[in-house]
């Protein structure tokens, strides 16, 4: 690209925070990009990734976000199409 795009992704609002969600974004988006994926996919992929993560975490955790459940997501079977 030219560098000038441009794109948003929206997703529904978790009231809550926990520690690790950025790393793990940051790791998704990455891999997804290695994998051949543009930036707009691949962060659109984390992003759901982590709402996914969230969704199924407890309250609060000092462990930070619980993102072993939500593993399954990022197989062949899940959105990540990967090979």
């Amino acid at each position: 690209g030219s560098g000038k795009d441009r794109f948003l992704i929206k997703k529904l609002h978790i009231s809550r925070s926990l520690p690790g969600t950025g790393d793990l974004f940051s790791a998704v988006t990455a891999a997804s990009l290695l994998r051949g994926e543009n930036l707009a996919d691949s962060a659109a992929l984390a992003g759901d990734f982590v709402c996914a993560c969230l969704a199924q975490a407890r309250k609060s955790s000092p462990f930070g976000a619980e993102f072993e459940n939500s593993l399954p997501f990022l197989t062949k079977s899940g959105p990540f199409r990967g090979n």
